[in-house]
């Protein structure tokens, strides 16, 4: 699992994302490609194989990515978990 950000009920005018002041604060930031690539390395396992697994991948992007702020990720494909093959 890749953990991008909270879940939204869209449409649903208490929880609408344009009503959201964080989304307006936040960057959307493209992941290239070798830089998830990087990402991926650190990863050791996900919560689908590893009782372990308790760092969302946004995390370790933001890590390898060395940005300051608030950002929501967008990559082009899903990062696989070196053990098990799930996203």
């Amino acid at each position: 699992m890749v953990h991008v950000g909270r879940d939204h009920n869209y449409g649903d005018e208490e929880n609408d994302v344009m009503n959201d002041p964080e989304f307006y604060e936040c960057e959307l930031l493209t992941v290239p490609p070798d830089v998830a690539a990087k990402a991926a390395g650190e990863i050791s396992g996900c919560e689908a194989c590893s009782p372990h697994a308790q760092i969302p991948f946004d995390w370790i992007l933001f890590e390898t990515m060395d940005r300051e702020g608030m950002y929501e990720f967008i990559q082009s494909s899903p990062v696989r978990c070196p053990l098990c093959g799930g996203r």
